[in-house]
């Protein structure tokens, strides 16, 4: 089985993941950088990075989505949301990057193997 690529893997996360009433840019560009998708629902402000490959070879995930963590408590103090952190990835094995992503309050979510093992974001 291929690895699918970033765009692949946000396009399921929207498919998959995101509540129906919920609005979603991707590609979403805030103050010069772009996210690869934000998520904005009543309640709740997400930002989701999409990584083919998330294993010790690459925590470069987590230093985005802490940067645009940054940013947007940085450039947009009155926002009253609650900003949630998510590194969407097929496959991740490696428990000391699991263990980082929570210690951070990323969210890791896999691509499901079977699309009828549909979960939400919590």
């Amino acid at each position: 089985m291929s690895r699918p690529t970033e765009h692949e893997l946000i396009q399921w996360f929207i498919r998959e993941k995101v509540p129906p009433d919920a609005h979603h840019n991707e590609q979403y560009r805030f103050y010069g950088v772009y996210h690869d998708l934000v998520v904005e629902t009543e309640k709740e402000l997400w930002i989701v990075d999409a990584k083919t490959v998330v294993d010790s070879r690459n925590y470069g995930g987590l230093g985005q989505l802490l940067f645009y963590k940054y940013l947007h408590e940085k450039y947009d103090p009155n926002e009253t949301r609650e900003l949630k952190l998510i590194c969407v990835c097929q496959d991740c094995r490696d428990p000391d990057l699991r263990e980082l992503l929570g210690l951070y309050n990323v969210q890791l979510v896999e691509k499901d193997i079977e699309p009828s093992t549909r979960q939400r974001v919590t």
